[in-house]
Protein backbone atom coordinates (compact mmCIF):
# COMPACT_ATOMS: atom_id res chain seq x y z
CA UNK A 1 0.00 0.00 0.00
CA UNK A 2 3.18 2.11 0.92
CA UNK A 3 3.96 2.71 -2.79
CA UNK A 4 0.65 3.57 -4.02
CA UNK A 5 0.63 6.71 -1.36
CA UNK A 6 3.96 7.81 -3.25
CA UNK A 7 3.89 10.14 -6.22
CA UNK A 8 4.61 8.27 -9.46
CA UNK A 9 6.70 11.29 -11.34
CA UNK A 10 8.80 12.29 -8.01
CA UNK A 11 8.68 9.34 -6.03
CA UNK A 12 7.90 11.47 -3.00
CA UNK A 13 5.77 10.62 -0.48
CA UNK A 14 2.10 12.22 -0.51
CA UNK A 15 1.53 14.85 2.19
CA UNK A 16 -0.46 17.93 3.14
CA UNK A 17 1.90 20.42 2.03
CA UNK A 18 4.12 20.69 -1.22
CA UNK A 19 3.57 17.07 -1.91
CA UNK A 20 -0.72 17.35 -1.95
CA UNK A 21 -2.03 14.11 -4.36
CA UNK A 22 -3.64 16.65 -6.77
CA UNK A 23 -5.88 14.64 -10.32
CA UNK A 24 -5.48 16.01 -13.53
CA UNK A 25 -7.81 16.22 -16.30
CA UNK A 26 -6.96 12.77 -17.65
CA UNK A 27 -7.08 10.79 -14.62
CA UNK A 28 -3.75 10.50 -13.29
CA UNK A 29 -2.84 11.71 -10.34
CA UNK A 30 0.87 13.53 -9.29
CA UNK A 31 2.22 15.95 -5.97
CA UNK A 32 0.72 19.43 -6.37
CA UNK A 33 4.96 19.87 -6.83
CA UNK A 34 5.03 18.25 -10.22
CA UNK A 35 1.63 19.23 -11.13
CA UNK A 36 2.48 22.81 -11.05
CA UNK A 37 5.90 22.46 -12.49
CA UNK A 38 3.95 21.03 -15.96
CA UNK A 39 1.76 24.01 -16.28
CA UNK A 40 2.49 26.20 -19.38
CA UNK A 41 2.59 29.67 -18.26
CA UNK A 42 2.62 31.10 -22.27
CA UNK A 43 -0.78 29.04 -23.22
CA UNK A 44 -2.43 28.40 -20.08
CA UNK A 45 -2.11 24.48 -19.86
CA UNK A 46 -1.08 21.31 -17.65
CA UNK A 47 1.20 18.51 -19.48
CA UNK A 48 0.54 15.15 -18.15
CA UNK A 49 3.92 14.02 -16.98
CA UNK A 50 2.54 10.17 -17.77
CA UNK A 51 0.96 10.55 -21.03
CA UNK A 52 1.93 13.49 -22.50
CA UNK A 53 -2.07 14.78 -22.84
CA UNK A 54 -2.16 18.77 -22.65
CA UNK A 55 -5.20 20.06 -21.09
CA UNK A 56 -6.29 23.57 -19.61
CA UNK A 57 -5.39 24.52 -16.32
CA UNK A 58 -8.24 24.43 -13.94
CA UNK A 59 -9.11 27.56 -11.94
CA UNK A 60 -8.66 25.16 -9.00
CA UNK A 61 -6.24 22.24 -8.25
CA UNK A 62 -8.16 19.30 -7.98
CA UNK A 63 -7.35 17.28 -4.90
CA UNK A 64 -7.57 13.31 -4.52
CA UNK A 65 -9.16 13.55 -1.22
CA UNK A 66 -8.97 9.49 -1.44
CA UNK A 67 -4.74 9.78 -1.26
CA UNK A 68 -5.16 11.97 1.96
CA UNK A 69 -7.61 10.03 3.39
CA UNK A 70 -5.49 7.11 3.39
CA UNK A 71 -2.70 9.05 4.76
CA UNK A 72 -4.43 10.42 7.30
CA UNK A 73 -6.41 6.76 8.48
CA UNK A 74 -2.70 5.44 8.66
CA UNK A 75 -4.23 2.36 8.33
CA UNK A 76 -2.98 -0.40 6.18
CA UNK A 77 -5.44 -1.48 3.40
CA UNK A 78 -5.58 -5.26 1.65
CA UNK A 79 -2.32 -6.02 0.31
CA UNK A 80 -1.53 -6.07 -3.57
CA UNK A 81 -0.12 -9.06 -4.90
CA UNK A 82 2.33 -9.61 -8.00
CA UNK A 83 1.04 -11.25 -10.91
CA UNK A 84 3.99 -13.50 -11.38
CA UNK A 85 4.87 -14.18 -7.92
CA UNK A 86 1.15 -14.54 -6.00
CA UNK A 87 2.85 -14.95 -2.87
CA UNK A 88 4.75 -11.49 -3.29
CA UNK A 89 3.57 -8.62 -2.29
CA UNK A 90 3.69 -5.12 -4.47
CA UNK A 91 6.68 -3.05 -3.08
CA UNK A 92 7.88 -0.91 -5.64
CA UNK A 93 6.66 1.35 -9.04
CA UNK A 94 9.19 1.61 -12.00
CA UNK A 95 8.08 4.60 -13.54
CA UNK A 96 10.18 3.71 -16.86
CA UNK A 97 8.27 0.77 -17.69
CA UNK A 98 4.83 1.82 -15.98
CA UNK A 99 4.77 -1.35 -14.05
CA UNK A 100 4.21 -2.00 -10.19
CA UNK A 101 6.95 -4.69 -8.62
CA UNK A 102 7.51 -7.10 -5.79
CA UNK A 103 11.01 -7.53 -4.06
Amino acid sequence: MEGLLICKNCNAKYNSDKKTPVVMACGHSCCKECYLSSYQPQDNKIKCPFDDIVFDTPSELPINFTVLELLKSNVKGPAIYCFEHENKEIEFYCRKHNDLLCS
